[in-house]
């Protein structure tokens, strides 16, 4: 019989200190919770129950932030994804002036195509009398001074015929 008793006891010891390890294991991860949740979720609350349910609603609420970011982000990616469309949309314009202030001035539309290249340069001239000083260098200065890189205007055309083409377009015009 004191064999049995000395069995159901340590039993009994062992199940208490398994117990208790197990409600200082819970304790530490009750106040590793509440040393995460904000002051404003833990203030005025003592009970452990009423941390757990404070930090359901703290989660709830980060959760939904989450949401919103996550929104915004997917807003600013579309926007970034869609800046040659609307460069292109809104026509980046580039004044080029001739060297002297008496020489007309001449509007240089440029369309962007969706890759960021170049898919158009419209030259038009504000006055209808052409001395022929214009020059397609000076657009290309602008473009590199605007951010474009020389692959977007890159190509096979011989830029001084084209210059000169465009010139003579101008003075028929």
């Amino acid at each position: 019989v004191l064999k049995e008793n000395n069995n159901v006891e340590s039993k009994k010891s062992a199940h208490r200190d398994i117990e208790r390890q197990r409600r200082q294991e819970m304790s530490l991860l009750y106040s590793s919770l509440r040393s995460l949740l904000p002051l404003q979720y833990v203030k005025g609350k003592r009970a452990v129950s009423d941390h757990m349910h404070q930090a359901v609603i703290y989660i709830k609420h980060m959760q939904m932030k989450n949401e919103e970011m996550r929104i915004k982000i997917e807003k600013l990616n579309k926007l970034t994804n869609n800046v040659s469309e609307t460069r292109s949309i809104l026509e980046d314009r580039v004044i080029i002036e001739a060297a002297a202030n008496s020489s007309p001035t001449y509007c240089v539309k440029i369309n962007v195509c969706n890759g960021g290249g170049i898919n158009e340069i419209l030259i038009t001239s504000s006055s209808s009398i052409d001395n022929g000083s214009f020059s397609l260098s000076k657009v290309f200065v602008k473009l590199l001074q605007r951010g474009f890189n020389e692959n977007d205007f890159t190509s096979n055309i011989d830029l001084t015929k084209l210059e000169e083409e465009l010139v003579n377009l101008m003075k028929r015009v």
